[in-house]
C-alpha cells in the first residue's frame, strides 16, 4: 500500500473510511505536482470497494495550502480509539 498510496493501513473499525482517506490523500498528492488541487464531491466505500469523484482546480496558491488538509493518524491498539495530528 505504501509504494501505491504512500500510506500504512491500520487495522480497526475505521478500516473504510481509512481507505478513503488514503485514495484522497494520494490522488491530491499526485494533482499537487501539476500545481492542481482537488476538491471531494461523493466518496463511497462498499464492501471492498471505494470509489470517489473529486473536482480539480488549477491554482498555485491553493496547492501550497492543500498540506493543511493531511494529518497523522495515531492509533490505540488496546481499545481501538484514534486520533488525528493535522500536519500543517
Amino acid at each position: 500500500c505504501y509504494a501505491k498510496y504512500g500510506s500504512f493501513p491500520l487495522r480497526g473499525k475505521h478500516c473504510h473510511e481509512m481507505a478513503l482517506r488514503i485514495l484522497l490523500g494520494s490522488i491530491d498528492s499526485h494533482a499537487n505536482r501539476y500545481k492542481r488541487y482537488i476538491v471531494p464531491l461523493l466518496a463511497v466505500s462498499i464492501d471492498f470497494y471505494v470509489r470517489v469523484f473529486v473536482r480539480v482546480f488549477t491554482s498555485a496558491s491553493e496547492v501550497k495550502r492543500s498540506i493543511a488538509k493531511r494529518a497523522y493518524l495515531y492509533q490505540c491498539y488496546g481499545c481501538d480509539s484514534y486520533a488525528l495530528a493535522p500536519v500543517g
